[in-house]
């Protein structure tokens, strides 16, 4: 058996899992889709009876507005309100600047160093459960 039989049998499972998730997803974006297409021409049959088709329209256009607008700027805000920690990015910096000076045959080393771990920690026979 080579490797990348290894490799595909290995993946199967989690490729089945992440796939179904996938289509349940946008099982999911659809409906929610459908929902907001038809709860907006709800909105836009109650608004004209209020306010007429012409400002009907005009408010469903601010509101979508708002809600663009606040789509494209809740990340930034969220985003600062979170503080990352400092000793974490220190860390990751320093891991970094430490892989960049490998030379090329040492990261190929490495590469094979993990493939050959992961191969020796996959074909270990499960323990028995008792």
């Amino acid at each position: 058996m080579s490797i990348s039989d290894l490799v595909g049998n290995a993946l199967d499972r989690p490729v089945t899992a992440i796939r179904r998730q996938v289509v349940s997803i946008v099982i999911a974006i659809a409906a929610g889709l459908g929902a907001l297409f038809y709860g907006a021409s709800a909105a836009m049959l109650a608004l004209e009876l209020l306010l007429g088709p012409i400002l009907a329209r005009v408010v469903i256009a601010v509101i979508l507005l708002a809600i663009a607008v606040a789509g494209y700027f809740a990340p930034r805000l969220i985003g600062r309100s979170t503080a990352s920690d400092p000793s974490a990015e220190a860390a990751a910096d320093a891991t970094a600047a430490e892989t960049a000076r490998l030379t090329r045959d040492q990261r190929i080393a490495m590469v094979f160093e993990a493939l050959l771990l992961g191969f020796s920690l996959g074909s270990r026979k499960p323990a028995e459960k008792h």
